[in-house]
């Protein structure tokens, strides 16, 4: 599993915001700029300098597959999950922190390990 950092991946358009995992993570697997993707998830509700509901997540990318763990105990591991889906672009959570994953390369700002718990995934047309 190989990681590329956010900050050179996509690094912070607005420098006052905070706790925009979702808007980089999006913005990353999507190929839309930052602001432009800032401005779906304003537009679709999420408050700057807070953090954003999974279910806001669906309804602003455009997804083709959603993956969605039934129970913390029963999530994939990011690991576990990269070997069976190791191709495509992905945006993926757990249940306080989002990362962008593109043909199995994790971008992200380094919170995340290969045993971290993927509950909700999504994958990118």
């Amino acid at each position: 599993m190989s990681l590329i950092g956010f900050q050179k991946a996509n690094p912070r358009t607005y420098e006052w915001e905070r706790r925009d995992c979702v808007v980089r993570a999006s913005s990353i697997a999507t190929g839309i700029p930052y602001p432009e993707m800032h401005a779906k998830y304003k537009a679709a509700g999420r408050q700057d300098r807070k953090g954003t509901s999974v279910f806001l997540i669906a309804e602003v990318l455009d997804f083709e597959q959603s993956i969605v763990a039934e129970y913390r105990h029963n999530a994939w591991t990011l690991k576990k999950f990269l070997s069976i889906y190791n191709k495509g672009r992905w945006v993926m959570c757990n249940r306080n922190h989002a990362w962008a994953v593109i043909d199995g390369v994790v971008h992200d700002q380094g919170e995340i390990g290969s045993r971290t718990r993927v509950l909700w995934a999504w994958r990118i047309k």
